[in-house]
C-alpha cells in the first residue's frame, strides 16, 4: 500500500507523477478524487501506464550508455526546455531500482526496456553490457509478478554515428 513514510521519496513521487503525465498526455480521462472506489471495471479491463527511461532512469552518461536523441537535443541548446530542465537525473531510477520495483509492483505497472543503453552506438560491436546488467537485475528481481511485458520503442531512439547508413539503426520491437 502506498503511504505518506519518507521511504516513499522523491523517487516515488517522481514515477508517479511521470506515470500520471504520460495517462493525461495520451488522452486517458481521470476522474475528480471524489468516491470512485464504487465504480465497476470487466474483469477483461486492463489499466495502462506508460513512463520511458528518459524520464525516470537519469545516469545520462554512466556506465558508456548511449546519447538518446532526447540528451542531445537538452544538451545541444538548453532553450530547447523552457525550465533548461534534462534528464540527467530524471527520477534516479538507475540507481534507486530496487525502490522502483517495489513500487511498480504495488501499481502493478509492467516493464518498459530501452534499446539505446544497451548499444550506446546503435550496432551490436557496441554493446554495453553495464546496460544490459541493469536490465537483467531488474527483470530477475519483478519478473514474477509481471503480467503483460513489451520492450518497444518510444520516442527515444539512440544517436548514432552519423556517418553510418539509418537502416542499419532501426528501434528492435519484441515481446520479453
Amino acid at each position: 500500500m502506498l503511504t505518506t513514510d519518507p521511504v516513499f521519496s522523491l523517487t516515488s513521487v517522481c514515477l508517479l507523477k511521470s506515470l500520471t503525465l504520460t495517462s493525461l498526455a495520451f488522452g486517458a480521462y481521470i476522474p475528480k478524487a471524489t468516491n470512485i472506489t464504487n465504480r465497476k471495471f470487466p474483469s477483461t479491463f486492463i489499466w495502462g501506464a506508460a513512463t520511458a527511461a528518459y524520464q525516470v532512469e537519469g545516469a545520462w552518461d554512466e556506465d558508456s550508455k548511449g546519447e538518446s536523441m532526447w540528451d542531445r537535443f537538452v544538451h545541444s541548446d538548453p532553450t530547447h526546455i523552457d525550465d533548461r530542465s534534462t534528464g540527467d537525473v530524471a527520477c534516479d531510477s538507475y540507481h534507486k531500482w530496487q525502490e522502483d520495483i517495489e513500487l511498480l509492483k504495488q501499481l502493478e505497472v509492467k516493464l518498459h526496456c530501452l534499446v539505446h543503453n544497451n548499444l550506446p552506438t546503435g550496432y551490436l560491436e557496441s554493446f554495453n553490457q553495464a546496460g544490459v546488467d541493469y536490465y537483467v537485475n531488474f527483470v530477475k528481481k519483478r519478473v514474477k509478478t509481471l503480467a503483460h511485458t513489451y520492450t518497444s520503442y518510444f520516442f527515444s531512439i539512440r544517436k548514432v554515428d552519423e556517418g553510418r547508413p539509418s537502416k542499419d539503426a532501426q528501434p528492435l520491437q519484441t515481446p520479453l
